[in-house]
């Protein structure tokens, strides 16, 4: 096994267990909840053939890079980093302040898929609602259904708009319900490349 295979086998088990680093308030997990939703073009549709894999790989290393959030909640706006890189395997993973995802092709269900492990403990899958055009470029709107699982049992579902601002940003509207239907405040986020100089 390389060094690079033993690498990432140790990601995806640190994804798979969670990363349960320590307690975080409502807001907290909020704004990190919303950093990962903001994994929207990493976590495309059903296509037809496995070897699709490698197609939809290159096409969304374009997420791939260092990125700025702002994260605006009831008013209140806080700003945090996100770093994603591309790995073996054909897939991305994308490390946030307050989770961390990984996102690839699923042989059994010919999709691109995601899993988001946060830092409190709880577990979300996001599946997206209508296939993308051929690229994302300034304008291009997609929509995102989220289900989140907690560590006590609860689950919030999310549906989540997403805009591309150009080659170097996106903007999400995420929209978010707890299991009986209680509206969750509304998470609105800008995300901007963050350039090597």
């Amino acid at each position: 096994m390389s060094s690079r295979t033993r690498m990432m086998s140790r990601l995806v088990s640190r994804c798979s267990n969670g990363l349960t680093l320590g307690g975080a308030s409502h807001a907290s997990r909020a704004a990190g909840w919303v950093s990962l939703t903001l994994i929207a073009a990493l976590t495309f549709p059903a296509v037809s053939r496995s070897d699709d894999a490698e197609e939809l790989f290159q096409r969304f290393r374009f997420f791939q890079g260092n990125w700025k959030i702002e994260v605006e909640i009831e008013g209140k706006k806080s700003t945090e980093t996100a770093r994603c890189i591309g790995t073996v395997g054909n897939c991305n993973i994308w490390f946030g302040e307050q989770a961390t995802s990984i996102h690839g092709f699923d042989p059994k269900t010919k999709s691109w898929r995601s899993v988001v492990h946060f830092k409190d403990g709880s577990r979300m899958e996001r599946v997206i609602a209508k296939s993308p055009p051929a690229s994302i470029v300034a304008g291009t709107q997609l929509a995102f259904s989220d289900t989140t699982l907690h560590p006590d049992g609860r689950k919030t579902y999310a549906t989540v708009a997403f805009t591309c601002l150009g080659p170097d940003g996106f903007r999400e509207v995420t929209t978010r319900k707890d299991q009986d239907g209680k509206q969750l405040p509304t998470v609105t986020s800008i995300v901007r490349r963050v350039k090597s100089r």
